[in-house]
């Protein structure tokens, strides 16, 4: 990589333009280190652009911030309201300075299942319906014209139980206490001819739309610990990986809608049409999908951080060096 050379600030002797990071321990505040460690052995360079900071936290009136991004698990008001307080009195100091936000914190709810599901749908996607339960025992008598089967989720969390209910008798035993905004949603069958459910993974990266991966599960409730490991799964993986997202056009349209240059989606092709179900987005993404077996993903891995960095530095307005800008498109 060519050299990158910064103007220096006379007092402190960094760069005049950094980046403010804010984390908010103890959600989560190491997830994305993986950036960090990634551009210490690529970049090494570009590290002093990078100024990690808590919430709360304030701008000092010597700064020298041109980017302000939130390492914070989406949405903060769902488990602390002061740290969202404080997050959004920060982005108010960002705007009153002109300084640029990569996925402000007042649009990370704009992710939740409920809200997420209708601004992706305005993008040209079909998604699951779904119904925000407010009145357990209006929902017990009507089930909000849902009819089975559906699974109960909760709208924010993203570790929350997957409760299917095959018939209506089920829907009496639904563990309440397992939500804090339960959800109803509609349980669409994307299994192929195989037997398998097949999630596709993609990230939005600014105006980059980049495949990740694709994930086979026997389960409908596809995740990486139940994957299916095999040598064609592995080619379906990687071939879905190195070609260009076929629907990356909605993609940035529903990007826009929903308020985020950053995030990923998470769908499934109908069996029938082969058009896409997108299940949700999440803006703050794990990003290493290369461990263990995975290994064979790592370039994967290093495109999708290649181009997370260069949304910093094009939205900031810094030059991106010649090799971030062809590991982000994929040279």
């Amino acid at each position: 990589m060519e050299s990158v050379r910064f103007s220096k600030s006379m007092n402190t002797g960094l760069p005049e333009k950094r980046f403010l990071i804010t984390r908010l321990p103890p959600f989560k505040p190491h997830f994305y280190d993986a950036v960090l460690e990634w551009i210490c052995r690529n970049a090494h360079e570009l590290m002093p652009l990078f100024d990690l900071q808590t919430v709360p936290f304030d701008i000092p009136a010597d700064h020298a911030y041109s980017l302000h991004v939130p390492w914070i698990q989406d949405p903060v008001q769902a488990y602390d309201l002061s740290a969202y307080e404080d997050s959004c009195r920060l982005a108010d100091q960002c705007d009153i300075r002109g300084i640029p936000i990569i996925n402000r914190v007042d649009r990370l709810a704009n992710s939740g299942k409920v809200r997420g599901s209708e601004l992706i749908r305005e993008a040209g996607f079909r998604t699951p319906k779904m119904a925000l339960i407010e009145d357990r025992a209006e929902f017990l008598k009507t089930f909000l014209g849902f009819r089975p089967p559906f699974f109960i989720r909760d709208d924010w969390n993203h570790r929350s139980m997957f409760y299917l209910i095959d018939s209506l008798d089920q829907a009496r035993d639904i563990p309440w206490d397992q939500y804090q905004r339960p959800v109803v949603c509609e349980f669409i069958d994307t299994r192929f001819k195989d037997g398998r459910y097949h999630r596709r993974r993609c990230f939005i990266a600014g105006d980059i739309c980049i495949p990740q991966g694709i994930l086979t599960c026997e389960n409908w409730k596809v995740k990486a610990r139940g994957r299916i490991s095999t040598i064609g799964t592995r080619e379906e993986d990687l071939a879905y990986a190195l070609a260009p997202e076929p629907f990356a056009d909605r993609f940035h349209k529903a990007a826009a809608n929903l308020g985020l240059q950053w995030l990923a989606y998470d769908y499934a092709l109908d069996p029938d049409t082969l058009e896409p179900i997108v299940w949700e987005a999440n803006p703050y993404p794990n990003i290493d999908s290369a461990k263990g077996d995975r290994e064979y993903r790592r370039f994967i891995v290093d495109r999708i951080i290649a181009a997370l960095l260069r949304l910093y530095l094009m939205t900031a307005g810094i030059e991106v060096p010649r090799k971030i800008e062809r590991l982000a498109q994929g040279d």
